[in-house]
């Protein structure tokens, strides 16, 4: 009976094993451990194991190795992967959540970011940006082990989620904001043992903590973002949400304090945009203004850049308009008062020269001489009339001598 256990505790061990998977009824920890430190010592220099050889970290590596059998008839082979650090390759990923920032009564801005997650190096001077498909081929256990599959990115790379992390106010420009009108939604967020939350308007909130078999309750009053920590076995409620607390036990060795943290408040616009922004003042919103219930209010999303590179546009053409209106004003203002000299020069010319008679030049006496049209010529009279055309033709200057023709 004894021995068929053991054998279905094997078989369900290669099973395990045929999946990839480590199971430790085929190796158990201590041997497992031994393996490990035997294969410490034959790794080259700048490699390590990814959880070490201490024995409290053992039970990590049944989650992190992958297994792989090889068999015959005669017997079968285990194969393990176990992975394997270096100091370049090993992050610290962080999880982005992005809450809105209130500017006015209405107004809320908010960063867009596209990775959630960001790793940074122990240096921090290289770092990684994940999606949550990339996330999800990872394996997460106290340790999360990623394949290589995407880049890592210097510190001189510009990038919105390296931009916020940083601080880096030069490179602000390339964080993309948008403009949450009559945002009313309030937001609560777990990350491991961590509440954030997002009140847009101040709220009563509600802590119920099961402690020493009785209900201890806590009240505050908070608005905008915060952290709560050691808060996963409370209740948080508030009049318009509330959380679940755990419902199974654990042993503690200390007790937790719960602790609330209230970050200082890091302007995303500037002033000069933030004016602009409680300037803006469409007729829905001016219309929205006068009701005092906001409930049925539609919320709008807007581009804070665009909306600032509108404003600057606008600006610049209402400049080049005032001066294109100064130019064309001034040209018909001089081309008017031209006319206007050339026609008082026209009327004073008219008005002043009737004053002055006019004297006319002697025109000098000429004679005409009446020249008789030629007549048809003759043949018999032809020499005659020229020698009679020759008579009457008069020459200023010389004279001609006489002709003799010939019959």
């Amino acid at each position: 009976m004894h021995l068929i256990k053991r054998v279905d505790k094997l078989f369900a061990a290669m099973q395990h094993a045929i999946q990839g998977k480590l199971s430790v009824n085929l190796i158990n920890p201590t041997t497992l451990r031994s393996i490990l430190q035997n294969i410490s010592l034959h790794l080259r220099e700048g490699y390590e194991l990814i959880a070490g050889t201490r024995a409290e970290n053992i039970h990590l590596y049944y989650n992190l190795i992958t297994v792989t059998v090889l068999g015959n008839v005669h017997s079968v082979k285990i194969v393990i992967h176990v992975p394997l650090k270096t100091v370049d390759r090993l992050f610290t990923i962080y999880k982005l959540f992005v809450f809105p920032t209130r500017i006015s009564d209405n107004k809320f801005v908010k960063y867009a970011i596209e990775f959630p997650y960001f790793g940074l190096s122990v240096d921090q001077h290289v770092f990684i940006f994940l999606t949550e498909a990339d996330l999800s081929h990872c394996k997460t256990n106290g340790i999360t082990v990623c394949p290589a599959n995407v880049a890592i990115y210097n510190s001189q790379t510009l990038n919105r989620e390296s931009t916020l992390f940083f601080q880096s106010v030069a490179n602000q420009h390339m964080c993309r904001r948008s403009l949450h009108l009559n945002h009313q939604t309030p937001t609560l967020r777990r990350h491991k043992t961590t509440w954030l939350y997002h009140l847009p308007e101040s709220s009563h909130i509600t802590l119920r903590r099961y402690v020493n078999t009785q209900w201890i309750t806590y009240t505050e009053t908070l608005s905008g973002n915060g952290i709560i920590t050691n808060a996963t076995r409370c209740s948080v409620s508030t009049t318009q949400m509330h959380t679940l607390s755990e419902l199974h036990k654990t042993s503690e060795a200390t007790l937790h304090t719960l602790h609330l943290y209230v970050p200082e408040k890091i302007s995303i616009v500037t002033d000069h945009e933030k004016q602009i922004l409680v300037k803006l003042s469409p007729k829905l919103i001016q219309q929205l203004d006068g009701v005092n219930s906001r409930v049925m209010a539609t919320p709008r999303n807007l581009d804070v850049d665009k909306i600032v590179h509108a404003r600057h546009v606008s600006l610049q053409q209402e400049r080049q308009s005032y001066w294109n209106l100064i130019v064309i004003t001034t040209v018909c203002s001089i081309t008017l008062i031209g006319i206007l000299c050339f026609s008082l020069r026209s009327h004073i010319y008219r008005q002043i020269l009737p004053c002055f008679p006019t004297r006319k030049p002697p025109y000098p006496h000429t004679e005409l001489q009446v020249i008789p049209a030629p007549s048809t010529p003759n043949p018999e009279t032809s020499v005659a009339t020229n020698i009679d055309l020759q008579k009457n033709v008069i020459f200023a200057t010389y004279s001609l001598k006489k002709a003799t023709s010939k019959v």
